[in-house]
Protein backbone atom coordinates (compact mmCIF):
# COMPACT_ATOMS: atom_id res chain seq x y z
CA UNK A 1 0.00 0.00 0.00
CA UNK A 2 1.45 3.30 -0.98
CA UNK A 3 -0.13 4.81 2.22
CA UNK A 4 2.49 2.49 4.59
CA UNK A 5 -0.20 0.81 6.32
CA UNK A 6 0.04 -3.26 4.76
CA UNK A 7 -1.09 -6.51 5.59
CA UNK A 8 1.49 -8.98 5.64
CA UNK A 9 1.70 -11.38 2.44
CA UNK A 10 -0.31 -14.63 1.96
CA UNK A 11 3.05 -16.60 2.41
CA UNK A 12 3.38 -15.16 6.48
CA UNK A 13 2.84 -18.60 9.22
CA UNK A 14 -1.35 -19.65 9.42
CA UNK A 15 -2.59 -17.41 12.13
CA UNK A 16 -0.41 -14.44 11.77
CA UNK A 17 -0.53 -11.18 10.63
CA UNK A 18 1.31 -8.21 10.32
CA UNK A 19 0.45 -4.01 10.29
CA UNK A 20 2.95 -2.07 9.01
CA UNK A 21 3.34 1.62 10.48
CA UNK A 22 6.17 2.67 7.96
CA UNK A 23 9.07 0.87 9.57
CA UNK A 24 6.92 -0.26 12.93
CA UNK A 25 5.02 -3.40 12.72
CA UNK A 26 2.49 -5.07 15.05
CA UNK A 27 1.94 -8.91 14.37
CA UNK A 28 -0.55 -10.30 15.87
CA UNK A 29 0.03 -14.26 16.37
CA UNK A 30 -2.86 -16.47 17.45
CA UNK A 31 -1.76 -19.74 19.17
CA UNK A 32 -3.88 -22.98 19.75
CA UNK A 33 -3.31 -24.86 23.40
CA UNK A 34 0.09 -26.54 22.84
CA UNK A 35 1.24 -24.46 19.54
CA UNK A 36 4.44 -22.97 19.94
CA UNK A 37 5.70 -19.62 17.81
CA UNK A 38 9.06 -18.17 17.58
CA UNK A 39 8.28 -14.33 17.59
CA UNK A 40 10.33 -11.48 16.10
CA UNK A 41 13.52 -10.55 17.43
CA UNK A 42 14.34 -6.76 17.12
CA UNK A 43 16.21 -5.97 13.99
CA UNK A 44 19.61 -3.89 15.12
CA UNK A 45 20.22 -2.25 17.86
CA UNK A 46 17.98 0.99 18.60
CA UNK A 47 15.17 -1.08 18.07
CA UNK A 48 12.87 -2.63 20.90
CA UNK A 49 9.84 -4.81 20.62
CA UNK A 50 6.74 -5.32 22.97
CA UNK A 51 5.11 -9.19 22.88
CA UNK A 52 2.08 -8.33 24.37
CA UNK A 53 -0.12 -10.75 25.44
CA UNK A 54 -3.88 -10.03 24.56
CA UNK A 55 -5.80 -13.16 25.74
CA UNK A 56 -4.78 -16.72 27.36
CA UNK A 57 -1.53 -17.78 28.64
CA UNK A 58 1.48 -18.26 27.04
CA UNK A 59 5.26 -19.63 28.38
CA UNK A 60 7.68 -17.90 27.01
CA UNK A 61 11.64 -17.93 26.69
CA UNK A 62 12.97 -14.74 27.01
CA UNK A 63 16.55 -14.14 26.07
CA UNK A 64 18.50 -13.87 28.73
CA UNK A 65 16.86 -16.16 31.38
CA UNK A 66 17.79 -19.49 32.38
CA UNK A 67 13.85 -20.76 33.04
CA UNK A 68 10.92 -20.08 30.58
CA UNK A 69 8.40 -17.46 31.85
CA UNK A 70 4.45 -17.54 32.40
CA UNK A 71 3.25 -14.20 30.41
CA UNK A 72 -0.52 -13.75 30.95
CA UNK A 73 -3.00 -11.76 29.43
CA UNK A 74 -2.74 -7.95 30.28
CA UNK A 75 1.43 -8.59 30.21
CA UNK A 76 4.25 -8.41 28.30
CA UNK A 77 7.79 -9.19 27.57
CA UNK A 78 10.26 -5.96 26.61
CA UNK A 79 13.29 -6.83 24.63
CA UNK A 80 15.68 -5.20 22.98
CA UNK A 81 17.51 -8.60 22.27
CA UNK A 82 18.29 -9.98 18.60
CA UNK A 83 17.26 -13.36 19.79
CA UNK A 84 13.91 -14.64 18.90
CA UNK A 85 11.74 -15.21 21.71
CA UNK A 86 10.01 -18.63 21.77
CA UNK A 87 6.05 -18.60 22.88
CA UNK A 88 4.34 -21.83 23.49
CA UNK A 89 0.66 -21.26 24.51
CA UNK A 90 -0.60 -23.06 27.70
CA UNK A 91 -4.36 -22.16 26.26
CA UNK A 92 -5.44 -20.89 23.18
CA UNK A 93 -4.01 -17.10 23.01
CA UNK A 94 -3.26 -13.87 21.29
CA UNK A 95 0.03 -12.60 21.10
CA UNK A 96 0.50 -8.66 19.76
CA UNK A 97 3.82 -8.06 18.85
CA UNK A 98 5.07 -4.34 17.93
CA UNK A 99 8.81 -4.22 16.84
CA UNK A 100 9.85 -0.50 16.40
CA UNK A 101 12.64 2.10 16.29
CA UNK A 102 13.16 4.19 19.25
CA UNK A 103 16.91 4.55 19.89
CA UNK A 104 16.78 4.13 22.87
CA UNK A 105 20.44 2.47 23.41
CA UNK A 106 21.69 2.97 26.84
CA UNK A 107 21.86 2.73 30.50
CA UNK A 108 24.63 0.49 30.47
CA UNK A 109 25.29 -2.60 32.11
CA UNK A 110 21.55 -1.65 34.21
CA UNK A 111 19.68 -1.87 30.80
CA UNK A 112 17.98 -5.19 30.92
CA UNK A 113 18.38 -7.03 27.24
CA UNK A 114 14.74 -8.50 27.89
CA UNK A 115 12.49 -8.41 30.69
CA UNK A 116 8.75 -9.33 31.24
CA UNK A 117 6.58 -6.47 32.84
CA UNK A 118 2.95 -6.15 34.24
CA UNK A 119 0.46 -3.72 35.65
CA UNK A 120 3.05 -3.50 38.84
CA UNK A 121 5.51 -2.44 37.27
CA UNK A 122 4.46 0.57 35.22
CA UNK A 123 0.74 2.07 35.08
CA UNK A 124 1.50 2.99 31.24
CA UNK A 125 1.07 -0.74 30.36
CA UNK A 126 -2.85 -0.95 30.47
CA UNK A 127 -3.04 2.12 28.02
CA UNK A 128 -0.23 0.85 25.64
CA UNK A 129 -1.68 -2.10 25.11
CA UNK A 130 -5.49 -1.09 25.01
CA UNK A 131 -3.66 1.43 21.82
CA UNK A 132 -1.82 -1.68 20.06
CA UNK A 133 -4.76 -3.85 20.55
CA UNK A 134 -7.17 -1.15 18.54
CA UNK A 135 -4.04 -0.25 16.17
CA UNK A 136 -4.93 -3.97 15.09
CA UNK A 137 -8.28 -2.92 13.93
CA UNK A 138 -7.50 0.03 12.04
CA UNK A 139 -9.41 -0.34 8.37
CA UNK A 140 -7.05 -0.15 5.66
CA UNK A 141 -8.94 1.79 3.35
CA UNK A 142 -9.54 4.56 5.59
CA UNK A 143 -5.65 5.05 7.08
CA UNK A 144 -4.37 8.08 5.43
CA UNK A 145 -0.12 8.38 5.00
CA UNK A 146 -0.39 11.38 7.48
CA UNK A 147 -2.87 9.15 9.94
CA UNK A 148 -0.22 6.08 9.66
CA UNK A 149 2.68 8.69 10.40
CA UNK A 150 1.36 9.57 13.45
CA UNK A 151 0.37 6.27 14.45
CA UNK A 152 3.80 5.02 13.68
CA UNK A 153 5.15 7.60 16.01
CA UNK A 154 3.15 7.26 18.97
CA UNK A 155 3.53 3.65 19.14
CA UNK A 156 7.36 4.41 18.86
CA UNK A 157 7.10 6.51 21.66
CA UNK A 158 5.13 4.34 23.91
CA UNK A 159 7.73 1.26 23.39
CA UNK A 160 10.38 4.40 24.70
CA UNK A 161 8.08 5.35 27.32
CA UNK A 162 7.73 1.70 28.84
CA UNK A 163 11.69 0.95 27.92
CA UNK A 164 12.60 3.90 30.20
CA UNK A 165 10.34 2.98 32.77
CA UNK A 166 11.57 -0.65 33.07
CA UNK A 167 15.46 0.90 33.09
CA UNK A 168 14.40 2.90 35.98
CA UNK A 169 13.14 0.25 37.77
CA UNK A 170 16.04 -2.21 37.52
CA UNK A 171 18.27 1.41 38.30
CA UNK A 172 16.37 1.82 41.44
CA UNK A 173 16.76 -1.24 42.91
CA UNK A 174 20.43 -1.76 41.65
CA UNK A 175 21.03 1.48 43.51
CA UNK A 176 19.47 0.30 46.90
CA UNK A 177 21.55 -3.24 46.63
CA UNK A 178 24.94 -1.34 46.04
CA UNK A 179 24.36 1.16 49.08
CA UNK A 180 23.45 -2.09 51.31
CA UNK A 181 26.51 -4.23 50.36
CA UNK A 182 28.90 -1.05 50.36
CA UNK A 183 27.29 -0.24 54.17
CA UNK A 184 28.03 -4.20 54.96
CA UNK A 185 31.95 -3.55 53.82
CA UNK A 186 32.14 -0.61 55.77
CA UNK A 187 30.36 -2.23 59.28
CA UNK A 188 32.50 -5.27 58.78
CA UNK A 189 36.21 -3.53 57.90
CA UNK A 190 36.06 -0.03 58.74
CA UNK A 191 39.02 -1.08 61.30
CA UNK A 192 41.26 -1.61 58.75
CA UNK A 193 43.36 1.69 57.47
CA UNK A 194 43.61 0.54 54.33
CA UNK A 195 39.92 0.59 53.79
CA UNK A 196 39.30 3.24 50.66
CA UNK A 197 36.77 3.99 48.33
CA UNK A 198 38.47 2.05 46.05
CA UNK A 199 38.36 -1.40 47.72
CA UNK A 200 34.43 -0.51 48.96
CA UNK A 201 33.73 -0.47 45.48
CA UNK A 202 35.67 -3.65 44.44
CA UNK A 203 33.79 -5.23 46.95
CA UNK A 204 30.36 -3.78 45.53
CA UNK A 205 31.04 -4.66 42.23
CA UNK A 206 30.17 -1.24 41.03
CA UNK A 207 32.68 1.34 39.93
CA UNK A 208 33.83 4.07 42.27
CA UNK A 209 32.48 6.72 40.33
CA UNK A 210 28.65 4.82 40.55
CA UNK A 211 29.48 3.84 44.16
CA UNK A 212 30.12 7.66 44.76
CA UNK A 213 26.55 8.84 43.10
CA UNK A 214 25.07 5.85 44.71
CA UNK A 215 26.22 7.48 48.34
CA UNK A 216 25.54 11.33 47.02
CA UNK A 217 21.99 10.32 46.37
CA UNK A 218 21.87 8.89 49.95
CA UNK A 219 23.26 12.50 51.26
CA UNK A 220 26.66 11.12 52.16
CA UNK A 221 29.62 10.30 50.95
CA UNK A 222 31.81 6.81 50.67
CA UNK A 223 34.75 8.18 52.82
CA UNK A 224 32.15 10.27 55.22
CA UNK A 225 30.29 6.98 56.37
CA UNK A 226 33.93 5.35 57.05
CA UNK A 227 35.15 8.05 59.26
CA UNK A 228 31.55 8.41 60.77
CA UNK A 229 31.88 4.27 61.45
CA UNK A 230 35.66 5.05 62.67
CA UNK A 231 34.29 7.92 65.12
CA UNK A 232 31.38 5.91 66.38
CA UNK A 233 33.52 2.78 67.41
CA UNK A 234 36.15 4.87 69.05
CA UNK A 235 33.38 6.87 71.18
CA UNK A 236 31.93 3.53 72.36
CA UNK A 237 35.41 2.06 73.31
CA UNK A 238 36.01 5.83 75.63
CA UNK A 239 32.54 5.03 77.43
Amino acid sequence: DARGLTVASADMLPRRSTLSFGETKVITTRLTAGEEQSLAPVPAEGWVCMHAVAAGRVRMTIPGDLAPQVVTAGSAVLSAAPQHTAARAEVEAVIHTVVALTNFTSAGESAPLARMIGRDDTTLLDPVLAFIGNSTSIPIDEASSFGVYYLERLLQEMLLALRVDAVRDIELSQTAAAYSRAMTVVSAQFADPALSANSIAAHTRVSVRQLERVFRSNGTTIMGEVRKARLTHATDLLR
